[in-house]
């Protein structure tokens, strides 16, 4: 849990530990970046270019709001290519996967399917 973790601690989880847990979390924290500086490069583009105050609760929640809006574009990258990886290893053209087969997935596609 978070309460017995130092800064540190929860820090690395966020940035790298996560991995561990989901493998699409770098892609994701790279998604979640470049989005955040396209909004921000947006509002400089239209707003006071002298206004250099750091982030307030406005920004921050329109870039959470933003960022929901946005996510399930994203998240259908991987949802199509998780597809594909178990259409390439059904069994004929039964919409079928053999467990052998679903469970050697990672070797040939990085997706690391479980039960």
């Amino acid at each position: 849990t978070l309460s017995g973790m130092t800064q540190g601690q929860i820090k690395f989880e966020i940035t790298s530990g996560s991995n561990r847990y989901y493998g699409g979390w770098k892609d994701t924290r790279t998604w979640v970046s470049d989005t955040r500086m396209g909004l921000e490069r947006t509002k400089r583009e239209h707003g006071n270019p002298f206004d250099r105050t750091s982030a307030d609760f406005s920004s921050v929640a329109n870039v959470a709001r933003e960022l929901g809006s946005r996510f399930g574009r994203f998240q259908d990258i991987e949802c199509r290519s998780m597809k594909q990886a178990l259409v390439d290893v059904e069994h004929g053209d039964s919409g079928r996967v053999l467990l052998r087969r679903f469970h050697g997935q990672k070797a040939t596609s990085g997706w690391g399917f479980s039960e």
